[in-house]
């Protein structure tokens, strides 16, 4: 009985990554083709391409630096938390999610 419910916990887990995934990477397509709309837009405006382009970067940048910087706080505590949720909710509220 524990080693079902072992592989039904590690089951929701790994499909719950994989959902996490699939959602990213679709996000990144989002995020790549409207910054080159951006930069390009941004490069139009300012005369010269490559102005808009490295506005784009320079912003990209900032944000991977404040991200890096509060890397604890908004993706490594969340994500520990989010697992120990799935891993340890009781098992009525696993059962209803089943039937739903």
């Amino acid at each position: 009985m524990a080693k079902v419910h072992l592989a039904e916990k590690s089951s929701l887990v790994i499909s719950n990554l994989i959902a996490v995934i699939t959602v990213a990477v679709l996000f990144l397509f989002v995020i790549a083709f409207g910054s080159t709309a951006a930069a390009w837009a941004l490069g139009e405006w300012l005369g010269k391409p490559y102005w808009g382009f490295l506005i784009v970067a320079g912003f990209y940048l900032l944000l991977a630096i404040i991200v890096w910087g509060t890397r604890q706080r908004l993706i490594s505590t969340p994500v520990l938390n989010a697992i120990l949720k799935q891993l340890y909710k009781p098992e009525e509220e696993a059962d209803a999610k089943k039937i739903n």
